[in-house]
């Protein structure tokens, strides 16, 4: 093996590398996040949509969680030194290896909790127990998640963690030992992360986009194991990033190798993946696409910016991928998270619904003035993911109605019973599914309330009044007799 060269750079007698000056910069950077996160709710709504983009995620635990890694890294970057010997290759491989087994520990829990419960491989649904509800979905299974439930009963936790989707409603459907083994599996993956990296920072001479690169992509494959499975639109592309890492010698090795082995490898891997998604996703997998492309946008960025090269052809390509990640992150931001700081005026109806009594209140009035996040808030709901605060606008008719099927598990007594008719129209429905033991329904909302969702187009509003009828739908069940069932929405595209 060859000696890697020492990074005069870093070692500057008497001088701080600017390289590790980033890595402090970085850290106190997700410091102050941690920090508005817990005291500003618009700074927060702000991080949680730029950490999305990246992490894919709405929850509060995810995030916290990364930028906390990320923390650690960023110190561990700061504090370890160059050696001036050639790194050992082989036992990084071990990392990768846990990655991929915790995955396919992942897609093995759900593919035999979807044959357990006879359930359609190509239909997301929720699965309801008592209060608690998780979404699983081939292409974004949350079975894997049961390894979070078993950490915070290991720890005392679990009173803790009911606030979090921690896939409690999956134990009793899973294999004993899928719950423990991924818990193992997870923290050893991390484990083994923070401590290859002084060996990965050795190798390429604290090269930043490396290590942008090897942090983002290992987070993805990780965060697949319990949250989204092998199948999510981020998984292959993360994990081939890793790996190419992990086998390159230097920054000239890597850059080299991705244009010929590894970007051979991608795009053999990806093309498939984008066919099997296009089969077996609702939409067509369309919603896949455009996160999907970010991502490979992203990481394409940091490859052209690993070894820079003075060639026109080069600087073009960089420009143009960070325009396009740019032009993402503003439309997406135009559309969705830019409502949450708008003002509530006469064209915007807010209908709060309490699950207590099942009834409705006119509450438009009283928020009048309000930010959109701030509506939310007041009436005690998460912004980005919320319960019962119906928010919309003029702009749409939208729709009151939607198809559903409850497939009922457990019931609290001997049977279920029809949930009362005077907020939400439940009609029998034909069947449409060979799912045993569903009951097929047409939902109706009335005319006074505000639309379940668009007509035509996906807005902030839409996609979390889905989330509000989800919710509103599922505590109608359960207050009548339903203790465990499975409910499967067939209309809108933001279940998920």
């Amino acid at each position: 093996m060859s000696e890697i060269k020492v990074d005069n750079q870093l070692h500057s007698e008497g001088k701080t590398s600017p390289r590790k000056i980033f890595f402090l910069f970085s850290a106190l950077v997700a410091v102050v996040c941690l920090l508005l996160i817990a005291k500003s709710q618009p700074a927060a709504l702000v991080i949680h949509f730029l950490l999305g983009k990246f992490l894919y995620s709405t929850s509060n635990g995810a995030i916290l969680f990364f930028l906390i890694l990320y923390i650690v890294a960023a110190l561990i970057a700061i504090f370890s030194t160059v050696r001036n010997r050639a790194t050992k290759y082989g036992r990084l491989w071990f990392l990768p290896f846990v990655l991929v087994a915790g995955n396919l520990v992942n897609i093995w829990s759900f593919l035999v909790y979807q044959k357990k419960l006879e359930l359609p491989i190509k239909t997301h649904f929720y699965h309801w127990l008592d209060s608690q509800n998780s979404f699983c979905y081939l292409l974004h299974n949350h079975t894997g998640k049961t390894a979070l439930a078993f950490l915070a009963r290991s720890l005392g936790l679990e009173d803790k963690m009911t606030a979090f989707d921690t896939g409690q409603v999956f134990s009793a459907h899973v294999a004993n030992f899928v719950p423990w083994s991924l818990a193992v599996l997870l923290l050893l993956a991390l484990g083994l992360y923070l401590l290859s990296l002084p060996q990965i920072l050795n190798r390429y001479q604290y090269n930043l986009p490396v290590f942008l690169l090897y942090f983002f992509s290992f987070s993805s494959c990780l965060k697949s194991m319990v949250d989204g499975g092998p199948l999510t639109y981020r998984f292959f592309p993360s994990l081939i990033v890793f790996m190419s890492i992990i086998a390159a010698k230097n920054t000239d090795s890597l850059s080299k190798q991705w244009k010929g082995l590894w970007g051979g490898i991608f795009v053999i891997t990806i093309l498939p993946l984008i066919i099997l998604w296009q089969y077996l996703s609702p939409e067509g997998g369309t919603t896949a696409l455009a996160p999907f492309l970010f991502l490979c946008v992203s990481f394409l960025l940091l490859l052209l910016l690993v070894k820079p090269k003075k060639k026109c052809l080069t600087g073009w390509a960089v420009a143009l991928a960070a325009s396009y990640l740019m032009f993402s992150i503003g439309v997406e931001y135009l559309i969705f998270d830019a409502t949450f700081f708008r003002t509530i005026d006469e064209k915007h109806q807010v209908t709060e619904v309490d699950f207590s009594t099942f009834t409705v209140r006119d509450v438009s009035a009283d928020c009048l003035g309000m930010k959109v996040y701030e509506a939310y808030l007041q009436y005690g709901n998460d912004p980005l993911k919320p319960r019962n605060l119906l928010i919309w606008d003029d702009s749409d008719p939208g729709l009151h109605s939607m198809s559903l099927i409850i497939k009922p598990l457990e019931y609290a007594g001997d049977s279920g019973s029809l949930p009362p008719q005077n907020l939400i129209s439940f009609q029998r429905a034909e069947k449409v599914t060979s799912i045993e033991g569903a009951l097929h329904f047409t939902v109706t909302a009335p005319p006074t309330m505000p639309p379940i969702f668009s007509r035509t187009h996906a807005t902030l509003f839409s996609r979390n009044n889905h989330y509000c009828y989800l919710h509103l739908l599922g505590n109608l069940f359960t207050n009548s007799g339903f203790k465990e069932f499975i409910m499967i929405p067939l209309a809108g595209d933001y279940a998920n």
